[in-house]
């Protein structure tokens, strides 16, 4: 295969970009987008499942805005504060967002597999991403994956149009800095991107002369300047965050068969995320290119370093260490780029993997029935005998407002419920859920026995000026308030259990006190450095 000449487009001449087929093709596209668009947004309105804790807790975040949080840059946090304040405080609020960026992310993608190759090959590649479940959870989920991946999909679009000619054009600068200092703004992860551009400059012959290209360094240093404000948080907060995303590299002491049972995990979680037939195939077309990688074209080559090469790099991590499912999330949407140049026969000859070509349509409808599957799970869980069971996924989502009527019940039989705090001696998760899920949507407050900060909620602290407020205490099932806790009350008295039943065999417990008078709230006995790893959102 010969490669194209550095200083021609890569796409090809009859790709689309002025052609009958072209228009024809885009328009195809920004229809289906819309119904797609539209459907989503039916499914967070029509089925207004219960927010999952890390919704929850975002949500928390943006009725407190900053410049960055203990886990996650600020980004996320911002985009639920603008739409909660034009569409209240809903479930349908909340997930609004990430309807408008997984549908904006998929039009990216289908931009750059037009450019690299023609129209038919992105309407594709835009089929197979919009069935694929896992992406279909993430646009109905508001993580901090839906802006990231958006982010992502049009930082790598607008990069290759920025590189793929010798001169470069200032709106593909322009575009490729915004798309990439916003995703840094989204997830730690964005950062990978730059040393990921680099080796395709390295490994390409055509392109290496780049690496001193003044475009390429303003695109560096542009995006890093969305950081500025970050790293001013982080250093009036001890570096939190950056303590906060090393430990998650940090492995413990496992066996050989630990490591491999890891790995495994992390693979199977993979299939379920891409779909049994999908994943197998990105697999097979990939892993063949990557074999090929001194050989391969500009377009191809570009492809695999901004997918398979880190992939494989998070296989190898994953023999380490736990690595979480949606780690590798951004990887897979260029390996989707690619499996639908193949099935287009567009890719060098892959004597492995070609004979399996004819089973591209079967990929797409098993991934369309594993995403139909995902979404309705959660609406019709609840009706079956797995309801609750360890079988149940959807338990994360159900049992919260139930929870916030009755600890919005026991608030009514204190002495002055208004003036009464809040607070939870449990993780994260159920105190940002009460938060919202509570009548008036108070302060909830997190008391933390831990010497380290675990989450938010120990950056914020407690109340700074609550003296002589009763409190409403939640604890875990079987657990007293902490004695430390405790000891800031003139007493504490027991209030009696909420149960909360998520299925046959299941159900969500606290106990409930009230301390009576706070003296005081009692101060962090450490900073907020050397924090531990215990939040489970991954990075």
């Amino acid at each position: 295969m010969t490669r194209e000449p550095a200083a021609e487009p890569l796409s090809n001449s009859t790709d689309g970009r002025t052609s009958s087929e072209g228009i024809a093709s885009r328009r195809t596209v920004v229809q289906g987008l819309s119904v797609l668009f539209l459907a989503r947004v039916l499914f967070i309105a029509l089925c207004p499942l219960e927010l999952v804790p890390d919704e929850a807790y975002y949500w928390d975040w943006a009725r407190q805005l900053d410049w960055g949080y203990y886990s996650k840059p600020p980004l996320i946090a911002w985009l639920i504060a603008l739409s909660t304040s034009l569409g209240g405080n809903t479930e349908f609020a909340v997930r609004f967002p990430a309807a408008c960026l997984g549908t904006f992310g998929l039009w990216a993608m289908y931009e750059l597999t037009r450019n690299l190759y023609d129209a038919r090959t992105g309407l594709r590649a835009l089929v197979m991403a919009a069935v694929i479940p896992g992406l279909t959870v993430m646009s109905l989920l508001m993580t901090i994956d839906a802006p990231f991946l958006c982010a992502w999909s049009c930082a790598v679009c607008s990069l290759w149009r920025l590189l793929e000619t010798e001169r470069p054009q200032g709106r593909w600068l322009v575009a490729a800095v915004i798309s990439t200092g916003l995703g840094l703004l989204a997830k730690q992860t964005m950062i990978g991107l730059f040393p990921l551009v680099f080796v395709f400059l390295v490994l390409s012959p055509a392109d290496r002369k780049k690496l001193l290209s003044p475009a390429v360094w303003m695109w560096v240093l542009g995006s890093l300047a969305f950081l500025a404000p970050v790293v001013w948080w982080n250093s009036q907060h001890d570096w939190i965050t950056i303590q906060h995303t090393r430990e998650h590299f940090v492995g413990k002491p496992i066996s050989v068969i630990g490591h491999v049972s890891l790995s495994i995990e992390f693979w199977a979680t993979q299939f379920g995320i891409l779909s049994p037939v999908m994943c197998w195939m990105m697999i097979g077309v990939v892993g063949s290119l990557l074999l090929k990688l001194p050989k391969l074209a500009r377009r191809e080559l570009y492809l695999v370093c901004l997918g398979g090469l880190p992939m494989v790099a998070v296989t190898g991590l994953s023999f380490i260490q736990l690595v979480q499912p949606n780690w590798p999330a951004a990887f897979h949407l260029t390996g989707v780029i690619l499996v639908a140049a193949w099935a287009g026969k567009l890719l060098p000859p892959l004597t492995q993997v070609d004979r399996i070509r004819g089973r591209f349509p079967l990929a797409v409808i098993v991934g369309a029935c594993f995403s139909v599957i995902v979404v309705m799970t959660p609406v019709v869980m609840n009706l079956t005998p797995l309801a609750g069971t360890r079988l149940d996924p959807t338990v994360r989502l159900r049992g919260w407002r139930a929870l916030g009527i009755e600890v919005d019940r026991k608030l009514s039989e204190f002495p002055s419920p208004h003036e009464t705090l809040i607070v939870a001696t449990t993780e994260r998760g159920p105190v940002s859920e009460l938060a919202f899920y509570l009548a008036q949507r108070p302060r909830v407050y997190l008391w933390n026995s831990h010497p380290q900060p675990l989450s938010q909620h120990d950056v914020w602290d407690g109340p700074s000026d609550a003296t002589g407020r009763d409190a409403l205490i939640l604890t875990p099932q079987s657990t007293d308030v902490p004695e430390r806790f405790a000891a800031a009350f003139e007493s504490i008295e027991e209030r009696g259990t909420i149960s909360i039943p998520l299925g046959p065999q299941r159900t969500r417990t606290f106990r409930v006190w009230r301390g009576v008078s706070l003296r005081a709230w009692p101060p962090r006995t450490t900073n907020l450095k050397s924090t531990p790893s215990h939040e489970p959102d991954g990075i």
